[in-house]
C-alpha cells in the first residue's frame, strides 16, 4: 500500500493493481478505458474526436461512431464526470483510515466528494493515475 498525504488526510491505495480484488480491478479498468476512448476533457474533444473525425470523413460508419463516442464525452463533462477521477477513487484503499469497501456510481460519488473536501488536485490523480 501506498500512503499519501493530502492537507492533513492519509489516503492509502493499492502499490498496483494487480493486488486489487478482482472485483476492483475490472472497475479500474473500465474506468480507465472509458478515460482513454472517450476522453475526461475539452480538450480530448480535440484530439480523441475532431481531429480522427476529419481523416475518417469519408467512411460513414467510423465517422458515425466517432460522432456517438463524441456526443457521449460531451454528455459526461456536462455532468461532470470524469473517468480519470474515478479510476483513482477505485485505486484508493483507505482515507483516513476508514476502508474503501464499495465503488458502486454512487459509492465514488462519494468519494469524489470526500476527495474534493480534502483538497485532492486533479493534477495529484493524473500523477496517481498515469504512473
Amino acid at each position: 500500500m501506498i500512503t499519501t498525504e493530502v492537507n492533513g488526510h492519509k489516503i492509502v491505495t493499492w502499490d498496483s493493481i494487480d493486488e486489487m480484488p478482482i472485483n476492483r480491478y475490472s472497475a479500474f479498468n473500465r474506468m480507465m478505458m472509458l478515460s482513454e476512448g472517450l476522453g475526461s476533457s475539452f480538450s480530448d474533444i480535440e484530439n480523441n474526436h475532431i481531429r480522427p473525425l476529419v481523416q475518417i470523413i469519408d467512411d460513414k460508419g467510423k465517422a458515425l461512431q466517432q460522432i456517438a463516442n463524441l456526443r457521449e464525452l460531451v454528455f459526461n463533462l456536462l455532468n461532470e464526470v470524469n473517468f480519470e477521477h474515478r479510476a483513482y477513487c477505485v485505486l484508493i484503499h483507505s482515507i483516513d483510515g476508514k476502508e474503501l469497501t464499495g465503488f458502486s456510481e454512487s459509492d465514488i460519488d462519494t468519494t469524489i466528494k470526500r476527495l474534493a473536501e480534502i483538497g485532492l488536485t486533479h493534477n495529484e490523480i493524473k500523477k496517481k493515475t498515469n504512473g
